[in-house]
């Protein structure tokens, strides 16, 4: 097993159930983090029945990978949006590690689409991937997602104080 949490984890790069990973205070992040997995999830599969002959183009693990990049690349700049937004104090320690990890995932794109060399991205769906998002998500989305809501209580309480 590459990670766990409570109620679960990735096995061989894959959640095992929605509850898998750790939920944060705003149910819209926790959507994301939900789609962003089963994009993992799409992408495992096209790519072990590439690597297992199933199919002999590399369309399809393309089009996975494709999708699970631009859905990263949207789900960071909502969360830095959001960041900004609140003024979150960590945010640039936040942001930091988005771009690492987008780096990350583009090198391994890169890998994949010069060389078509299956074990680069293979090594980060099954294992570098799950350890990250588990390791970020626990270490980062939560205090951050805690903050968000806190947050905006704090200015509905404003609000609603300079209306009386």
């Amino acid at each position: 097993m590459t990670g766990v949490t409570r109620g679960g984890g990735f096995r061989g790069g894959v959640v095992e159930t929605d509850c898998s990973i750790p939920r944060v205070a705003l149910e819209a992040l926790h959507r994301v983090h939900l789609e962003e997995i089963e994009r993992v999830k799409v992408l495992n599969a096209e790519l072990s029945a590439w690597r297992a002959g199933y199919s002999n183009s590399h369309v399809a693990v393309d089009v996975a990978l494709r999708a699970l990049l631009i859905h990263m690349r949207a789900h960071f700049a909502d969360e830095e949006a959001r960041m900004r937004a609140s003024a979150f104090p960590s945010y640039p320690l936040h942001r930091a590690d988005h771009a690492r990890a987008l780096a990350t995932a583009a090198a391994v794109e890169d890998v994949w689409l010069s060389e078509r060399d299956h074990m680069p991205l293979w090594t980060y769906v099954d294992s570098i991937l799950p350890a990250w998002t588990l390791q970020h998500i626990q270490e980062m989305d939560i205090v951050m997602a805690q903050y968000l809501v806190n947050h905006q209580q704090l200015r509905h309480s404003r609000e609603a104080l300079s209306v009386k």
